[in-house]
C-alpha cells in the first residue's frame, strides 16, 4: 500500500517531476539520472528526519519559513533562466552528438596549439559554455535536483503527516518501500520522456522551457504567499 500511495503521490505534477521530465526532454536519459540522484538525496534527507523524529521542528512557523524563502528563490531563479533563454539548438540524434563531441575535442585541440585565437571568438566560446552549464555538467543537474527537492518546504509534511497512517510498524522497511515508490515513479516518467523526445522539435523545446519557467515562477509565487501567511499568523 506504501509503495502505491508513494508511486501516485510522486506522479503528480510538481517542481521535481517537472524537473525531471524537462531534463529528460532536453538532456536524454542520463542527464535526468543525474538529476534524479539529486532529487533522491533530497528524500532521503527528509526520510532521515521522519526516521528520527525530528519532523515536529520542521513543522514550526520558522523552519517552514525559511524553506519557503529558500525555495521560492531558487525556483524564481530557475524560472528568470528558462524565460530569459534563447531558442534551443539541440540535436538529438546520438550519433550525431558523439560525431559533435568527437569534433568539439579535436577543435579544442587544435585551439590550445594555436595561442593567437582571437578575444571576441574565445568570449563567445565562454559565454555558450555559460549558458549551457546545467546541460554539460553532472554536478550541475544533481545539484539543481537536490536544490528543488529541498526548496518544497512541504514534502516534511507530506513524509511525516500524510504518509504517516501507512507506515507499518516496522518503520525502516516503510520508508524504503516509500522510497522504491518515489524512484519507480520518476523513471516512468524518464523512461517516457526519453521516448518521446525522439519526435521533439527545438521549437517544441523552446514552448517546454517557456511553460516550465511560468510553472517554476508560480510556485515561486506561491512560496512567497506562504511565507506572508506564516509571518501573518
Amino acid at each position: 500500500m506504501i509503495f502505491i500511495i508513494a508511486f501516485l503521490g510522486a506522479i503528480t505534477p510538481g517542481p521535481d517531476i517537472l524537473l525531471v521530465l524537462q531534463t529528460t526532454l532536453r538532456c536524454g536519459f542520463k542527464r535526468a539520472i543525474i538529476t534524479l540522484l539529486g532529487i533522491a538525496t533530497g528524500w532521503i534527507f527528509y526520510l532521515t528526519i521522519v526516521y528520527f523524529g525530528f519532523t515536529k521542528f520542521f513543522r514550526t512557523d520558522l523552519a517552514q519559513i525559511l524553506l519557503s524563502a529558500f525555495g521560492a528563490v531558487y525556483l524564481g531563479y530557475l524560472a528568470f533562466l528558462l524565460l530569459k533563454k534563447s531558442g534551443n539548438k539541440l540535436d538529438l540524434d546520438d550519433k550525431s552528438s558523439e560525431l559533435g563531441k568527437s569534433m568539439e575535442s579535436s577543435v579544442e585541440s587544435s585551439e590550445s596549439a594555436k595561442p593567437l585565437e582571437s578575444t571576441e571568438s574565445s568570449k563567445s566560446t565562454k559565454s555558450k559554455e555559460a549558458d549551457n552549464l546545467s546541460d554539460t555538467n553532472p554536478s550541475g543537474g544533481y545539484l539543481k535536483g537536490l536544490f528543488v527537492n529541498l526548496s518544497n518546504p512541504k514534502a516534511i509534511l507530506f513524509f511525516g503527516v500524510l504518509y504517516a497512517p501507512f507506515m507499518g510498524k516496522n518503520l525502516l522497511s516503510s520508508l524504503v518501500l516509500l522510497f522504491l515508490g518515489l524512484v519507480s515513479a520518476f523513471m516512468l516518467v524518464i523512461i517516457i520522456g526519453s521516448f518521446a523526445r525522439k519526435f521533439i522539435t527545438n521549437h517544441l523545446f523552446d514552448i517546454i522551457d517557456k511553460v516550465c519557467g511560468v510553472v517554476f515562477l508560480i510556485f515561486s509565487l506561491l512560496l512567497f504567499w506562504r511565507i506572508f501567511e506564516l509571518i501573518n499568523s
